[in-house]
């Protein structure tokens, strides 16, 4: 049975609404025969203020506790999905990082990843379940709650997707601008479908701050089909 997994941004899990429509299109994928992974961030805006309201109580907070509470946004999306799902008759269960056997390095807040061992993982989808997990967030060595900084949702939807040997990742993104009013409908503008090794995606990489973790994202996976669908106004 073909497997996939799917990552989808902090938009496009807003609000119920979307979190609705995001269910239908894994049901959908496993009605087309596929073992489904879906990989989640936080929804939009929320790790912005949840940093605000640390600095509001201390201006230098510990990078502990800042993983500590920074994971609760995406365990919030993966827990609303797997209900979202369940609603519309599809087994599912959701699994932290930690869960999910995504091990880190010692660093809080910029971890890096160190291994991924998916076994829970595998299991739940022998039972034929979809399993949502919380991207951007991980263990230590120690049981410590790490995060992996910026792009670390994408970082975890590909090094799972490598450890799993799945067939494909889709990391799908969601951003809001005005669109005009005859043409309200989600208006693709990159796709990027193909098998990438670790030396190619540097020489590709866009010069931001992200790229390091596309980056090191291959270097885990070796090579893998990744497909990247930005979109333009809500779907």
């Amino acid at each position: 049975m073909p497997r996939i997994v799917q990552k989808y941004g902090g938009t496009s899990v807003g609000d119920v609404e979307r979190i609705k429509k995001v269910a239908e299109r894994i049901k959908i994928a496993r009605s087309e025969g596929h073992q489904v992974v879906v990989v989640l961030s936080a929804r939009a805006g929320v790790t912005n203020e949840l940093i605000a309201r640390a600095k509001g109580l201390c201006a230098e907070p510990s990078a502990r506790e800042l993983d500590q509470l920074l994971a609760i946004g995406e365990q919030e999306t993966i827990a609303l999905m797997a209900m979202a799902l369940h609603g519309i008759g599809v087994p599912a269960v959701s699994y932290t990082g930690a869960q999910a056997g995504i091990f880190t390095d010692k660093v809080h807040t910029k971890a890096k990843l160190k291994m991924v061992n998916p076994r829970l993982v595998l299991r739940e989808l022998k039972e034929n379940r979809v399993v949502i997990v919380a991207g951007f967030q991980g263990i230590d060595d120690d049981g410590q709650i790490t995060t992996l900084g910026r792009g670390g949702s994408d970082l975890t939807a590909i090094a799972l997707a490598a450890a799993l040997k799945a067939d494909s990742c889709e990391i799908s993104e969601s951003k809001l601008m005005s669109a005009p009013a005859q043409n309200p409908l989600p208006v693709p503008v990159r796709m990027m479908t193909r098998t990438w090794s670790s030396a190619e995606a540097a020489r590709t990489a866009a010069p931001t701050s992200s790229s390091i973790f596309w980056v090191h994202a291959f270097s885990l996976s070796g090579r893998l089909r990744v497909m990247v669908a930005t979109r333009f106004a809500a779907w």
